[in-house]
């Protein structure tokens, strides 16, 4: 779908290149630049951070997590997902987030599936996300969304409506918002709240356009709140970080600083990074090992919804081609750099790092936006390599010297 995407973008951008709409309320100044409050949440409740640094609030945070984690524990009566915090990263990659709903369905079959204490997703990744994060029981709405949705139920094309300046993409995603309205139940923001409480936490990953820097959502902490609004704010997140920019509009946040009132422009959170974990200035080592309830650093399952490897194909002579597989290239060798960032966090922290991706050998083609064939496709392949165990190559072993002390 990715390939769909720039191809859109690309033909539209020379025609809509003078395309302006109207911003409701004015962008931050650059020199005031800050995180600013949510319009109506409340000041004190910390729902997001900058994706590029560690927040003021670690160390409350990671003590609130070891107190959740301990008040399980003491409830349940033993160490839960055997007492490893394990990571999910999931990455952007369209349609080909098909691979990674079949990858996690066919992994609760094996029955092997963790739980996860962090669950991340950018992009795509952030629509895999919450199911990821809320475990098996949602695996049967997850292959329904992967292998079921149709480009109608996504967007709808309206390149004309952009040339004339009247929309700032060139789809309008109604669609897709009601797709996420059916999905994103009352039931289901209840269920992420209630996971969170336990010490399990949702981070979904955009891209401040204004600020040119990615921005971490805490998802649970927003299910837990009482916000009148938050199951909205929660769906315009998902919105947000999908948002490839020229073939979606942008999602404007009202947010209050000073009294006034501004907001900002977030887009698609692959634009900054194409999958994460927490801030790369947080060394996590210590302050987890040393939790007295006896959890420890585990794995960390990166899970990237494209092909890695370098993939040859002849680039025909035109300049939408040339364009097009440039960007895709780009985008490509971002997403290799992102995977060696987090290796050094992995190696530096302690976990154990594993990895997967579509293979190289898949090579069916997308004829369509959301094209149902390519998804049960992929959603196949992702399952069938989970379930008989193939799917993840480790990038990172056990870090056996740390773990001879005792820890």
């Amino acid at each position: 779908m990715l390939r769909v995407l720039l191809a859109l973008a690309l033909s539209g951008a020379v025609v809509v290149s003078g395309c302006t709409g109207v911003r409701p309320l004015p962008a931050l100044s650059g020199s005031k630049l800050q995180l600013a409050t949510i319009r109506g949440m409340d000041d004190d409740l910390e729902i997001r951070f900058w994706g590029d640094v560690a927040p003021p609030s670690t160390q409350e945070e990671l003590g609130e997590i070891r107190r959740q984690f301990a008040a399980r524990i003491r409830a349940e009566g033993e160490l839960p997902n055997d007492g490893a915090y394990d990571v999910l990263a999931l990455s952007g990659g369209g349609s080909d987030g098909a691979y990674g709903a079949g990858l996690l369905d066919g992994w609760s079959e094996r029955s092997d599936r963790p739980e996860f204490s962090l669950v991340t997703g950018i992009s795509v990744g952030a629509l895999l996300a919450p199911f990821a994060f809320l475990g098996p029981d949602y695996d049967d709405d997850l292959e329904v969304l992967f292998t079921e949705t149709r480009m109608e139920d996504v967007v709808q094309v309206i390149l004309f409506r952009a040339l004339f300046g009247w929309a700032l993409g060139l789809t309008d995603i109604t669609p897709l918002q009601l797709t996420l309205d059916r999905i994103l139940t009352p039931a289901m923001v209840a269920r992420i709240a209630e996971e969170h409480g336990k010490g399990r936490r949702l981070w979904i990953g955009t891209t401040y356009l204004d600020a040119q820097r990615p921005v971490i959502w805490d998802i649970g902490t927003i299910a837990a709140s009482d916000y009148a609004d938050k199951r909205e704010l929660i769906k315009k997140i998902l919105l947000a970080s999908a948002a490839v920019p020229g073939a979606f509009p942008p999602v404007l946040f009202p947010i209050e600083a000073g009294g006034e009132q501004f907001s900002e422009m977030h887009v698609d959170g692959a634009i900054t990074r194409s999958l994460f974990i927490y801030p790369r200035n947080l060394d996590v080592r210590e302050e987890v090992n040393g939790d007295p309830s006896g959890m420890r650093i585990g794995t960390i399952y990166l899970v990237r919804n494209t092909k890695l490897e370098p993939d040859f194909q002849p680039v025909a002579p035109s300049l939408l081609r040339i364009a097009e597989r440039s960007i895709w290239t780009l985008i490509k060798s971002a997403g290799i750099a992102d995977v060696t960032a987090i290796e050094d966090q992995a190696r530096r922290d302690g976990w154990v790092l594993k990895r997967t991706s579509v293979p190289l050998e898949f090579d069916l083609v997308e004829a369509t936006f959301f094209d149902p064939e390519y998804m049960r496709a992929l959603y196949d392949l992702g399952y069938e390599r989970a379930l008989k165990g193939i799917a993840w190559e480790t990038l990172v072993e056990p870090d056996t010297a740390y773990l001879a002390t005792g820890n």
